[in-house]
């Protein structure tokens, strides 16, 4: 019986699938692309980074030529979250890519209320800050100059909207009027403090928050691996946990190897 003796500061688990029907996927991180912004008549466009959101953007273009937090520039920066954004790029994409059965666009996080076009064809709309969005673009790809926008509604707008189209109050209407904040913050999946709070500002953002990848594969992939370590008298229990993104069913034998690194070990 092995006794982990010192604090497990680190723990390191290679998930390895045998089956020759699940393997791992080739991926893309378009985040490295060349992104740029733009608001609703054209008259700003910058270069934009992502992940990041809008204030940052505009920031760092001189758009916003002070800081965000100074004296009472959360009020007048107010018109970029009442405004519309729209981020763009152009990417290749690998030939191998395009030989899988399975190509999903995968958002993991998209701040707030979206609407999602590859090469002019609408993917979807999106309303949650919070879940991850895969769009199946297989028969929408070219090998080369595929354009991908991402139309980001106004927050503030979009929270009004949905509010009107409710037939029953969602408490707090608004916030405190010392806030300085916005309205209907509780009709919308978005970070409720981004419309102000008793601790900070209103900055109610836009943008592509987490990372953008492009996955290819045949059946299924690795999407993620949990592990929950606990201690039991003299041993480590440890649970492991693997999420796997499946276009179809299949089978095979799954095996975790447990790696552990200096550490006092005694049996």
């Amino acid at each position: 019986m092995l006794c982990v003796e010192a604090v497990i500061v680190s723990l390191y688990l290679a998930a390895t699938v045998t089956s020759a029907t699940v393997s791992q996927p080739l991926s893309a991180n378009l985040g490295s692309s060349s992104w740029t912004v733009q608001n609703s008549n054209a008259s700003i466009r910058v270069g934009a980074t992502v992940p990041g959101g809008i204030y940052t953007d505009l920031r760092t273009a001189g758009v916003l030529s002070e800081d965000i937090f100074y004296r009472f520039n959360d009020i007048n920066y107010r018109w970029v979250a009442r405004d519309n954004w729209t981020y763009s790029t152009f990417f290749n994409v690998d030939p191998e890519m395009l030989t899988k059965d399975k190509v999903y666009l995968e958002f993991e996080g998209l701040d707030t209320v979206a609407r999602v076009f590859l090469n002019s064809h609408l993917l979807g709309e999106t309303r949650d800050m919070f879940i991850l969005y895969q769009f199946d673009v297989k028969n929408l790809l070219k090998n080369s100059n595929n354009s991908l926008e991402v139309q980001f509604i106004s927050a503030i707008w979009a929270a009004q909207q949905f509010s009107t189209k409710t037939p029953y109050l969602v408490p707090p209407a608004c916030v405190p009027a010392e806030y300085h904040g916005e309205c209907h913050a509780n009709y919308i999946r978005k970070m409720q403090a981004s419309f102000a709070w008793d601790w900070g500002p209103a900055f109610p953002s836009v943008g592509i928050w987490k990372n953008v990848t492009l996955r290819a594969y045949d059946v299924a992939y690795a999407r993620h691996v949990g592990v929950e370590t606990r201690p039991d008298v003299t041993d480590w229990k440890v649970s492991v946990t693997l999420y796997l993104g499946v276009a179809t069913n299949a089978t095979g034998i799954l095996s975790a190897t447990l790696v552990l690194d200096k550490y006092n070990i005694t049996s």
